[in-house]
Order: structure tokens, then sequence, then C-alpha cells
């Protein structure tokens, strides 16, 4: 069983007919992903999260960007119940600075994360800059997770976070994603099952295994780990994880246990 937080099925650039028939082998795989509508790049972005809510199997359902949020069509966004709300993607925008600029948390973006609050909507920290992170962290969201990132302190990356981050988001009760992008993994090129290893290794070693799940980005980055290309190739990830010493328990909470527990609680 594989319970994934970040999947970008729903926007990528295929057909209708495939997405759904992707869905399909994702439920055939055992595989429950978080469908997340990355918005950042859509022209009328709400109008799409309403009619792709309703495509999606088990209410798993998420908005990467939110960008686009007001407070006179917040209403509408809680309306979807998102599992989770991204405040924007790598750019700055109204709400928050992205991880690739050097804007902070807006007042708009506060009343938005206090609506997100009041309906029990968790904020996913993604995407944020350093900045943004630690002003999120400062208004005391409810529930709080990063849903697809590395570690920094096994590969320096502006989208993966510090011992320090971690900590906080574990300290809140929150879990983190682990993912797939090349580039978060490895400045060597595309990333392997061992660059991946070496990235759950490390934060198993400083962290513990309960606060730890996958965050795939499948179709929301053009280069992935080498030769893990969907939920039926995570047998090579459990084969290299156990060479590693990784516990099959630990590898079970990994992969699902620790997602399917935050997500099943009133507080996460």
């Amino acid at each position: 069983m594989i319970y994934d937080l970040h999947n970008d099925l729903l926007t990528y650039p295929m057909p209708l007919a495939e997405i759904k028939a992707q869905m399909e082998k994702d439920a055939a795989n055992a595989a429950m992903p978080i469908y997340a509508v990355f918005t950042t790049r859509l022209k009328e972005p709400l109008s799409f999260c309403e009619v792709a809510r309703r495509a999606t199997p088990f209410g798993k359902f998420a908005i990467e960007d939110i960008g686009f949020a007001t407070e006179r069509n917040i209403d509408r966004i809680i309306a979807l119940r998102p599992m989770y709300c991204g405040l924007c993607w790598n750019n700055d925008n109204p709400l928050a600075g992205g991880a690739l600029g050097d804007g902070e948390l807006t007042p708009l973006g506060k009343k938005i994360i206090d609506r997100l609050n009041e309906a029990n909507i968790c904020i996913d920290t993604a995407h944020l800059n350093r900045k943004s992170f630690w002003k999120v962290m400062e208004s005391e969201p409810k529930r709080v997770i990063c849903s697809h990132t590395a570690v920094d302190f096994a590969n320096s990356h502006l989208r993966n976070l510090t011992k320090e981050q971690i900590y906080a988001i574990i300290m809140c009760g929150g879990i983190v994603g682990i993912t797939f992008v090349s580039e978060f993994l490895s400045d060597r090129g595309q990333a392997t099952v061992d660059d991946l290893c070496r990235h759950i290794v490390s934060f198993l070693a400083t962290f513990g295994e309960d606060s730890l799940a996958i965050g795939s980005d499948f179709y929301g980055t053009k280069y992935g780990v080498k030769g893990i290309y969907d939920y039926e190739d995570f047998g090579i990830l459990k084969d290299s994880l156990e060479r590693a010493g990784v516990k099959e328990r630990a590898i079970e909470k990994i992969f699902y246990l620790n997602a399917v527990r935050y997500w099943s609680t009133d507080d996460g």
C-alpha cells in the first residue's frame, strides 16, 4: 500500500481519458495519491479546481497554489474541502514568498491562513521560502505539513527543508513528504534510488520514523528518480531501503502508515 501526499496528475497535459486510466491504475497498484491541482499557470484556477474536485477518487484532492484566493472567494475554496492548500508556488504571489522569490507572508496571506484554520484545512509549506515559512509557523496554523520536499542536510537546495524547519513541522504534529525530484535529491544530474534512500536514511537518523511520508511529485517534475516512474516501481525503493538497514516496519510507516495516521486524526 502507498499513500502519496503529492501527485500532479490532474494538471498534467494529457487527455482526460488517460488521466482517468492512470487513476484506475494507481488504485490497482494499492496507491492512494492526493491529487494536487497546480494552479499557478491556469487562467481560471478556481473553476478548474471545482471541476477537478469532482473527478478525484476518494476525495483526495489538494490545491498546490492558492495565490488566487481572496476574501471574496475563500468560501468557494473551503467548500471544495481540499486536504491541504499551498499558499504559493516557487514565485512570490499576493499571499506569500515562494522558494525562488524574496517575498514573505502578506496580511492577506495571514487572513487566508486564519480562514483555513477555522475550516480545519491543512497548510502545505512545500514551496515557501525561508522567511515565509517562519512567518507561517508564527501564525500558528492549526494543521501543517510539507507535502513534497527533501532534506537540506543531505543535499542543499532552496526547496529542501532545514533541520530546524522539519523540527518545527514535527512539533506542530505535521508530517513531511519525501519527493522524487532529482535536483532536490542530488547535484549530480538525475537522481538514483540510492540518492533517495540517502535522504530517507538521513531523515530517520535525525527525526525517527514517525513523521516521514511519500510526496512523489509524479507528473510535476521532468526528472524524477531513475527507475521509479510509477507506484508499481516502489518495490525497487523498498529493496534499496532494506539493504540500507531500514526495518520493514519503518518502511511501512513511510510508505503509508504515517500518512494514514495523520489524515485520520481530528487535528491532522
